[in-house]
């Protein structure tokens, strides 16, 4: 049994398949997914509805998720988050707006958790400032923090290994950083980067490319 974390799959699904080949994943593994899960790509429905399938997954909120719900309550975000993504996102659910998708995808996305931990490690999305007093207590600036940030505090003094997204990196920069006390893991699929499954438990790294199916026809 193994523990993974992927991150920025941002609606990359046979990506997301080919590199759970890769992984050899079976069922008796653990999976958490960082956040930006949907938006930019194709197909953010498939990946979704294969993630609520999943019973060893536990997804995390990123700030494309925030985005999408704050449309619910605020149509000042709308147009905002159609210019970085959401539009594919509509139009893989075929709904034109988030209201309108259906109430257990609705619930799904605002269970979604901010952050977890799994032994010394910290999982979110953009950073957790762990220098900070109390910082799992979660206020509505903290909560900005894990989701949007991207200056991330360092040096915690061997207590804690925060594994985040959120930052485009290059594999070879992610490769370098696995004995930081930083690991991000967004390999930058969606800008023809690569898929990244790090392994909890041996700091082992994987890769894919973005498959060429998840590539729209009129790109």
């Amino acid at each position: 049994m193994k523990t993974w974390a992927i991150s920025d799959i941002h609606g990359c699904f046979h990506s997301f398949l080919s590199l759970l080949n890769k992984m050899d994943f079976t069922f008796e593994d653990k999976l958490f997914v960082l956040g930006d899960i949907i938006d930019r790509w194709p197909y953010s429905r498939e990946l979704v509805d294969y993630l609520m399938s999943m019973k060893n997954c536990t997804p995390l909120m990123g700030n494309h998720e925030e985005m999408m719900l704050s449309c619910l309550e605020n149509d000042k975000y709308f147009y905002l988050w159609c210019s970085v993504g959401g539009q594919e996102t509509l139009e893989s659910f075929n709904v034109g707006h988030p209201c309108e998708l259906d109430e257990k995808y609705i619930n799904w996305f605002g269970e979604l958790h901010i952050y977890v931990t799994y032994g010394k490690h910290v999982l979110s999305h953009a950073g957790v400032d762990l220098n900070q007093p109390y910082p799992f207590k979660m206020t509505d600036e903290k909560r900005e923090y894990i989701l949007w940030n991207r200056d991330v505090q360092r040096d915690f003094s061997g207590k804690y290994i925060l594994v985040i997204g959120h930052t485009p990196l290059d594999v070879e920069l992610i490769k370098d950083s696995m004995e930081e006390e930083v690991i991000c893991i967004d390999g930058g699929c969606v800008f023809d980067g690569q898929l990244v499954a790090f392994c909890l438990d041996t700091h082992e790294l994987l890769s894919v490319p973005l498959h060429e199916y998840d590539i729209p026809k009129n790109v």
